[in-house]
């Protein structure tokens, strides 16, 4: 029986080694009561080389009263960590009132070199101070000294939700912005010294709200060719309908390509030629779930030249991020971060520039983890967002910043036929070891009982 406990062991180890998850790091700042991550980058040195990874979020600095009234301090907050995974330096910014990071990017030389980061915030103030709600760009240095602080000129209370570097012919140009005021949507256009060359105002109009959701730059041959943004309008019922738009270089005779309203989520990615389309739909066929992954590759002329539809299951109430892995400034795969709705854990896949899914590199079980963004660096994932306090138990903290490092890259999983088959092996193998040391056991005691006749034979 000692031999069969120990066949059966290493058969179990055997399956369960099918099913490898990745060994991680993880890092908190646990310093705040409230912390959270939503944005990652590369740090670069003053030889422009990679030195670690720049995070961006908010943090909870205090709780106070005032006149009777009770206000939470919160402020935006970037933090460097080297390649030790160890704290350099941190920047916060905001007084009194609550204070976020609308959106992280690099800054930029007069020769188109990263020569620190970019912070998109709204103007801070006290609580008991009136605001015009202008947004604000920071630049702070590699070492994450402030350096410049510049209003968006527009003064039109104009919140950035998104600011992105634009190329042309692999060279720095400037940048381009959608952003809201509550009221009307705006795409700008800035230079590398963050002055608007031009912006274009999309107004509301019989009661639509219109809001602009993603962009992205469209290339054709390594040069800008326009701009793709999907726009959302919401009725006075809050119905809401959204498109996908593409304007010109100089954001004007937008051409509708599609309209989004059948998928659950929608986002945009560059690609080398054209852009990508990609997020959550519930229009496939799976074993389990109800909705997968989609990408969809526009060309410059607004042509669908592949789309990729998942096999995973996936919670499309989360966020799908699909990230560019470049060298030399081409992008050369995709790589694919979901929530899988079945046993709720994080993945990361990787997907050929022509929509081939390839290999699924990362599972994170992830219970107590909200995901906002990741990061590879030299085939190691970063990830960023939040630890939250299990409901069930008593924290000092309600969120803790999520920095999280993976040094593996490949996870196996056995699929559900693929699981069923070891089984039956397994069960197969069981018995047949059972069989022989019944048949054996039986020998024995056959011999022992010949043994015993002749024995009375010879008497």
């Amino acid at each position: 029986m000692k031999k069969i406990s120990f066949v059966l062991i290493m058969l179990v180890t055997m399956f369960y080694s099918f099913n490898v998850n990745a060994k991680d790091t993880v890092v908190s700042m646990n310093k705040y009561k409230e912390e959270k991550f939503n944005q990652i980058l590369n740090t670069y040195d003053l030889n422009d080389s990679i030195d670690g990874l720049l995070t961006g979020g908010y943090i909870l600095k205090e709780e106070f009263e005032l006149e009777d009234n009770k206000y939470n301090d919160y402020q935006a907050i970037v933090v460097k960590y080297d390649k030790k995974n160890k704290i350099v330096w941190d920047y916060t910014y905001g007084k009194t009132k609550e204070d976020y990071l609308d959106y992280l990017n690099y800054s930029y030389n007069s020769e188109g070199k990263i020569d620190g980061y970019l912070l998109s915030v709204i103007a801070t103030g006290d609580v008991n101070e009136n605001s015009n709600n202008e947004t604000v760009f920071i630049k702070i240095d590699l070492e994450g000294k402030e350096i410049l602080q510049k209003p968006l000129s527009l003064n039109q209370g104009i919140r950035i939700n998104k600011i992105i570097t634009t190329y042309n012919e692999g060279l720095v140009e400037g940048y381009i912005a959608i952003g809201n005021n509550g009221t009307n949507s705006y795409l700008i256009k800035l230079d590398k010294d963050l002055n608007v060359v031009w912006s274009r105002e999309v107004s509301k109009e019989n009661n639509l709200t219109i809001n602009y959701a993603d962009l992205v730059p469209v290339m054709s041959e390594n040069k800008l060719v326009g701009y793709s943004i999907i726009k959302e309008v919401t009725d006075p019922n809050n119905q809401k309908t959204s498109q996908l738009i593409k304007y010109n270089n100089w954001g004007e005779e937008p051409v509708i390509i599609a309209d989004l309203n059948k998928y659950d989520s929608y986002y945009l990615e560059a690609a080398n030629e054209g852009f990508i389309l990609y997020g959550a739909t519930s229009e496939v066929k799976l074993s389990k779930g109800e909705s997968s992954y989609y990408l969809i590759n526009y060309n410059s002329s607004n042509e669908s030249v592949w789309e990729t539809i998942g096999e995973s299951p996936l919670d499309k109430d989360k966020k799908v991020r699909l990230l560019p892995n470049k060298e030399d400034n081409l992008i050369k795969e995709y790589l694919l971060l979901y929530s899988n709705d079945v046993d709720k854990s994080s993945e990361v896949v990787k997907i050929k520039t022509d929509g081939e899914i390839k290999d699924k590199i990362k599972k994170i079980y992830d219970e107590y983890y909200t995901i906002e963004d990741f990061i590879m660096t030299d085939n190691i994932l970063y990830l960023v967002g939040q630890i939250n306090c299990p409901k069930d138990d008593t924290c000092e903290y309600d969120s803790n910043s999520l920095f999280l490092i993976s040094e593996e890259e490949k996870v196996i999983e056995v699929k559900d036929n693929d699981s069923r088959n070891v089984l039956i092996i397994m069960g197969l193998f069981i018995l047949l070891i059972l069989g022989t040391v019944i048949y054996r056991k039986k020998r024995v005691i056959k011999a022992k009982k010949d043994v015993k006749k002749k024995k009375k034979k010879v008497r």
